[in-house]
């Protein structure tokens, strides 16, 4: 049901430029859609990516997108290269979160932290400067299907993401889905916001 494991550590970018936000995550999003597991990270990156990066199951994110990079389902889409040092720039990473079985399909819930790397003085930081948005999407993957259609999808901006700031900034936003059989129903709750979130989404008209 799901595509094999992606690693690029240096992808050419078009007309010799570096891809947009919006670019890396349309190849985030694709990645998603096929259930392909992704570590990818353009030119300019500086950033050193395993050859055989470990392979979780989605249950070792904790509801985590920042964990579930790491699983078998997780997906990595990075571009550095900002600033006098070239570290600044965008991580995005997340990957499978939970899923529940609807008849023969599956709904699954993927997260995705976007990580705004601020270019810094490496040596002056104990952590990399950094904020992080989020986004949440309900999938809906049929059995015999190659590709997922999402069904309903949640950006979480910055300014409502709850953060630890102790000289390092830290988040701790988590996802899960539960889902009711009897009203065919998906619930979704997102928590470490300023808001407790939890919607249900009906998905009955889903085969």
């Amino acid at each position: 049901m799901f595509g094999s494991l992606v690693i690029c550590t240096s992808v050419s970018a078009s007309n010799n430029r570096s891809p947009s936000r919006s670019e890396l995550d349309a190849v985030w999003r694709e990645n998603m859609l096929t259930g392909t597991r992704t570590i990818m990270a353009f030119d300019n990156s500086r950033i050193d990516v395993a050859s055989d990066p470990p392979a979780e199951p989605y249950t070792y994110a904790g509801g985590r997108p920042e964990n579930a990079v790491w699983t078998n389902h997780g997906i990595s889409v990075m571009r550095r290269g900002e600033g006098f040092w070239g570290n600044g720039g965008w991580v995005l990473k997340g990957g499978l979160l939970s899923y529940a079985l609807a008849g023969t399909a599956r709904l699954e819930l993927y997260g995705k932290a976007n990580v705004r790397i601020f270019p810094h003085f490496r040596f002056l930081h104990r952590d990399e400067p950094h904020e992080t948005s989020y986004e949440f999407f309900l999938l809906h993957r049929p059995q015999s299907v190659e590709r997922a259609t999402i069904v309903r999808e949640w950006t979480f901006p910055t300014d409502i993401v709850v953060t630890n700031d102790n000289s390092i900034r830290r988040e701790d936003v988590r996802g899960a889905m539960t889902y009711d059989a009897e009203n065919r129903q998906a619930i979704v709750r997102i928590s470490g916001l300023k808001q407790p979130f939890e919607v249900r989404v009906g998905v009955s008209q889903l085969r």
